[in-house]
């Protein structure tokens, strides 16, 4: 059965990059230049020194059948609002970039009494990032419950 996953570098208060920029994204001069450029290197420099993920991606080029999502927040957003995604690798690295492009904003189209429910199934960490892989369980209802509404 196919499977599909994602991966992303974020801060630890979720952004992935640094503010927008005006600037065309296919200019890479410009973007490095601009507000975006920093704050997504500071979240992915930690795969600079990761041999592990550069052996990692030769091995997943060679016909593997699940499919992984690349592309951007964007993207990862629409797949997950979809109900398309199966597994989310979270790369959170221990800075608080305090503005920026978030990850998960308000474009997940969730009712106020819904949300998508993840459990972790495996963590990593390290000085430089904490790995943490999530499935992906859907949308399920939020409702109140009596936990904490009385003595005892």
């Amino acid at each position: 059965m196919t499977k599909v996953t994602a991966q992303m570098s974020v801060s630890l208060d979720g952004y992935y990059a640094g503010p927008r920029s005006s600037t065309d994204p296919h200019d890479m001069a410009a973007w490095l230049e601009g507000p975006e450029g920093p704050g997504f290197f500071r979240v992915t420099r930690w795969v600079i020194d990761a041999m592990a993920w550069r052996e990692r991606l030769a091995r997943e080029a060679a016909g593997g059948k699940d499919v992984a999502v690349a592309g951007g927040g964007t993207l990862l957003r629409q797949v997950l609002a979809a109900g398309l995604l199966d597994e989310l690798e979270l790369h959170i690295a221990p800075v608080l970039l305090g503005d920026g492009v978030r990850l998960f904003d308000p474009s997940l189209g969730l009712d106020p009494r819904e949300a998508i429910e993840l459990t972790p199934v495996r963590v990593i960490e390290t000085p430089e990032v904490t790995h943490i892989r999530y499935t992906v369980g859907g949308r399920a209802k939020l409702e109140l419950d009596d936990r904490g509404a009385g003595g005892a």
